[in-house]
Order: C-alpha cells, then sequence, then structure tokens
C-alpha cells in the first residue's frame, strides 16, 4: 500500500466512526477492508471495490488473515497502529 493509500484507508477506518457509527460497527469487515486496500493488479489499480469488499469478507478466514499479515507487514501497519484503529 503506499503512503498515500494508507493514508485514505485509515481515513475511512475513523471517518467510519466518527460518523455516527461504532466503533465497533466501523472495524466490522477491517480484514476485508485492509485487503481490499493492498490488493491490486499489475497497473496498481484495486482488485476489490463497492459490494466486492463485502463479498471479500466473507472468504476463509484463515486465508483473508493470511493477507492481512503480509499486507500489514508490507505496509509497515503495525500492531500499534491497529489497535488505534480499532481502539483495542
Amino acid at each position: 500500500m503506499s503512503g498515500t493509500a494508507r493514508d485514505l484507508f485509515e481515513a475511512a477506518m475513523l471517518n467510519d466512526s466518527m460518523d455516527g457509527v461504532s466503533k465497533d460497527k466501523a472495524m466490522e469487515m477491517y480484514r476485508a477492508r485492509l485487503s481490499a486496500a493492498c490488493l491490486v493488479d499489475e497497473n496498481g489499480k484495486r482488485l476489490f471495490q463497492g459490494a466486492a469488499i463485502k463479498r471479500l469478507g466473507e472468504k476463509s478466514a484463515q486465508a483473508l488473515s493470511r493477507v492481512v499479515d503480509v499486507a500489514s507487514r508490507l505496509s509497515g501497519l503495525t500492531k500499534a497502529d491497529v489497535e488505534e484503529l480499532t481502539g483495542n
């Protein structure tokens, strides 16, 4: 994820919780949302957008967690960053 993409991802996570949506509700589909922000084609175009993100979240939790682990590592998203976003 580029720096700009990460800023947009984090802003979206925080804005959802600021726009009258509870922090818990905003964190629904965190893995799918992070994966969607990082999964791109050879031209850098996102593979999952809109309703496709919800469908991505319905995939295997184990497989999605592996994608999230790698995406987090490659994007420099630390455990502390996740805790700040999730409020945990």
